[in-house]
């Protein structure tokens, strides 16, 4: 038996890199550097599951240039559907989970340097989390019970439907130590719902996104 090569996202707290970035409007390239941001995560039942970046950095330079020729490969997104999604290790039925990665930027003031202030720094992280899974017995699954003690359980979603059974389109996000922060019954068209916010416990090892 082997394992695919993968990558490995987590989140770090030391040597945290930065990109560069341009993009072209009418016939005139803006370039950017020192790239840095926050990133938010969702799946949704039979859908693709995205991800929303927004990303600060330093203007560099527009000049005019002619639009590049760009060419895409066939990738498409994976589907939340014929898939896993495990709460304590137990199958659970919802409709959505998400995971935001909380980021706090800050701009240090720099009389040395030609902007005043040198590319932004992640100063703050506070992972968050929200799914909704379909309340059961007690006896399956006790999400208020959980929250009113404060039992951290172990989240995992494996994204495998659709175009991601193909290797390098798979995605797999684990949650290792989720302390529940809120609990809400709800009714979601006639069904029982269990709205339930979520805090990854752990400085870097809160939540593990493996694209493999």
């Amino acid at each position: 038996a082997s394992i695919p090569a993968h990558l490995l996202y987590r989140p770090v707290s030391t040597g945290i890199p930065s990109a560069s970035a341009e993009f072209y409007l009418d016939g005139v390239r803006y370039q950017f550097s020192g790239l840095r941001g926050t990133v938010s995560f969702e799946a949704q039942a039979a859908g693709p599951a995205k991800a929303s970046f927004q990303l600060s950095g330093l203007f560099v330079a527009k000049a005019d240039a002619a639009m590049p020729s760009v060419s895409y490969d066939g990738t498409r997104p994976g589907v939340f559907r014929n898939s896993k999604m495990l709460v304590n290790r137990q199958l659970a039925a919802l409709q959505s989970l998400s995971l935001d990665t909380g980021n706090n930027l800050v701009f240090p003031e720099n009389p040395n340097v030609a902007e005043g202030f040198d590319p932004p720094l992640i100063v703050e992280r506070k992972l968050a989390g929200a799914m909704n899974p379909f309340a059961t017995l007690i006896a399956t699954r006790d999400i208020m019970g959980d929250f009113r003690v404060g039992t951290e359980r172990i989240l995992h979603a494996r994204i495998m439907g659709g175009p991601a059974t193909q290797p390098g389109n798979r995605i797999g996000l684990t949650i290792p130590a989720a302390f529940y922060t809120g609990h809400q019954p709800r009714n979601r068209n006639g069904l029982a719902t269990e709205e339930t916010q979520f805090f990854p416990r752990g400085q870097d090892s809160g939540a593990y996104l493996a694209i493999w």
